[in-house]
């Protein structure tokens, strides 16, 4: 639980990243989440230039660097024991593998939650982004494109109809 309060305590903050919005930092995040998971495994200086390019966001962000490293940490464990099993496999290279990709993703995800409240990162979720400006509202009052606003249909008593009907 101490962890939770301390996580969002660093989400209250106002740098740069934490004035950015939550649905940009959604997108960014699950591509480089997607970018370490498909990572090859002959590639390991694209490691450290994820590790870097993580520990920028970090510093832009001021964040606690020490406490974020050891909450990233705590990934490992489960980490280290497939890495164990590819290890006793006679695969060195994936054990390796599975601790930077699982170690480098926890630094990710810290960071999007490090930087964006929840009420924010969960509106953030909520819909993507609008093809036109952010937050612009179409004649119907939607804010995604090509959607209509939707009137529920009504019981002759008042009550609104079930969706399955």
């Amino acid at each position: 639980m101490h962890h939770v309060v301390v996580v969002d305590r660093w989400s209250r903050g106002n740098s740069v990243l934490h004035v950015r919005e939550a649905r940009a930092k959604i997108v960014v995040s699950v591509a480089l989440l997607a970018a370490i998971a498909t990572t090859p495994v002959d590639r390991q200086t694209a490691f450290a230039a994820y590790f870097c390019l993580l520990l920028a966001g970090v510093v832009l962000a001021r964040l606690p660097l020490i406490p974020l490293m050891i909450r990233a940490a705590l990934v490992l464990p489960f980490s280290l024991t497939f890495a164990a099993i590819s290890l006793l496999a006679g695969d060195p290279l994936r054990a390796l593998l599975l601790l930077e990709k699982s170690f480098l993703s926890a630094i990710a995800v810290l960071l999007l939650v490090g930087t964006t409240p929840l009420p924010g990162l969960l509106k953030g979720l909520e819909r993507p982004a609008p093809a036109g400006r952010p937050g612009a509202a179409d004649e119907n009052g939607s804010t995604m494109p090509g959607r209509q606003k939707r009137t529920r249909r009504r019981w002759p008593l008042g009550y609104p109809v079930p969706a399955f009907l």
